[in-house]
């Protein structure tokens, strides 16, 4: 009789999923992952440039409604 609760382990060098490990996989991880650091790159651009412009907008109107000028004029 087959205890069905006591299964033998899988032996750990045998991967899930083969394919995932073959020749293709590394160039294919490799392109995924310079994408994803250029999309990054060009959130943080994206960011810097929001905070230039909203910066000098605060810097505005402090000069224009608090009566002086900014600190690093």
């Amino acid at each position: 009789m087959v205890d069905s609760i006591s299964t033998p382990a899988a032996s750990p060098s045998a991967a899930p999923y083969p394919l995932l490990w073959a020749g293709w996989a590394a160039p294919y991880a490799e392109g995924l992952l310079q994408a994803q650091r250029d999309q990054l790159e060009g959130v943080i651009l994206w960011q810097h440039s929001f905070a230039a412009f909203y910066g000098d907008l605060w810097d505005r109107s402090v000069a224009h409604w608090a009566g002086g000028a900014p600190i690093d004029v």
